[in-house]
């Protein structure tokens, strides 16, 4: 064997896995003892090519073992790093969430809960009659302004003013039948000396 195929061999080596590189060197190490004993016994010089060559091999296989520990625990601190900022980013997320659902919660509720005049008394009508529904009319700015506000919601059922002489009366608007919305009814659930009527 000459020499480039012995560096050849080194290249390979240094190629291979990190515990495969740290049990080279420690085999290296056993071996270089091993032969430091058996020279000192036949009182040879220590210091021959293979000697030398084993040295080296276990000088670089070890460093670059010790490299590729120090940056393989590196890359796995940036990583869980970055795998608690997520978790971070997440949690702040979720929190923006909540504090927004329950700020529009409270809007809701305050809305619900400061009704007064003719909105008032729609909404009443509504809670007390025995089904949960009426017709109120379409174009009425207190219903438009109720509906916006997701406090009621208007069902396709539909019906028209009559005349006492039994025409359709033109001036008088078109009416829907409205219901509560799930989430208006608890809120007056839980306020009902409000909502009752009298």
């Amino acid at each position: 064997m000459n020499i480039v195929d012995y560096l050849k061999a080194i290249l390979e080596a240094l190629n291979l896995s990190i515990s495969r590189r740290i049990s080279l060197v420690i085999s290296f190490i056993i071996f270089l003892i091993m032969k430091l004993l058996f020279d000192f016994i036949q009182r040879k010089d220590f210091f021959d090519w293979l000697t030398v060559l084993l040295v080296i091999l276990i000088l670089v296989m070890g460093a670059t073992a010790v490299a590729d520990i120090y940056d393989k625990r590196q890359s796995d601190i940036k990583r869980q790093e970055k795998i608690e900022e997520e978790k971070a980013q997440k949690s702040l997320k979720h929190d923006l969430d909540v504090i927004k659902k329950r700020t529009e919660q409270a809007r809701y509720r305050k809305y619900i809960l400061n009704l007064s005049g003719k909105k008032l008394e729609m909404v009443k009508r509504l809670y007390n009659n025995e089904h949960g529904r009426d017709f109120l009319p379409d174009l009425d700015v207190n219903t438009t302004d109720l509906v916006l506000h997701d406090v009621i919601v208007s069902t396709t059922h539909y019906t028209h003013f009559l005349h006492p002489s039994g025409k359709l009366d033109e001036q008088k608007e078109t009416s829907h039948l409205y219901i509560l919305t799930p989430a208006a009814k608890k809120v007056m659930d839980k306020n009902k000396e409000k909502f009752k009527s009298a």
